[in-house]
């Protein structure tokens, strides 16, 4: 049984707090690991690729965001490679994962922002939607 030793897992929650603690940063400036999510329901991870897993609502919104971003949302928004962006672009439309992650400059880490920014699109337009089913049934409308 491969397991990663236990110091390996903390290393980076003790090397934040000491950051913290010291003031050297502050919590806008420190992000959790992109392929690491320990909150996640194994029951429901669709697969890994590059060892980063994925649900089956992460791959839709994944492969919609890689479809739909532009160069600069890519680059900038998601922080990923440039080269990861422009292979990205240059493959369009991507039909799915096992695609996205053969693309040139397409690795775990850019898998796992990808991840990270699809999930984060598909939150606020789940919370638009929301508010307007919200406001749609205020008796001020």
């Amino acid at each position: 049984m491969n397991r990663t030793p236990t110091f390996i897992v903390f290393l980076p929650v003790v090397l934040a707090l000491c950051l913290f603690a010291s003031g050297c940063v502050d919590s806008s400036t420190v992000q959790a690991p992109i392929a690491i999510d320990l909150q996640q329901d194994k029951s429901q991870i669709a697969g890994y690729w590059e060892q980063v897993a994925f649900t089956n609502s992460e791959i839709n919104a994944v492969l919609d965001y890689a479809n739909t971003a532009t160069l600069e949302e890519l680059d900038q928004e998601a922080d990923i490679d440039i080269r990861a962006a422009r292979s990205i672009l240059k493959a369009r439309p991507v039909q799915s994962m096992e695609e996205l992650s053969s693309l040139y400059f397409v690795g775990g880490a850019t898998l796992g922002k990808l991840k990270v920014k699809a999930n984060k699109k598909a939150q606020a337009l789940f919370t638009v939607a929301d508010a307007a089913q919200a406001l749609a049934k205020s008796p001020l409308s």
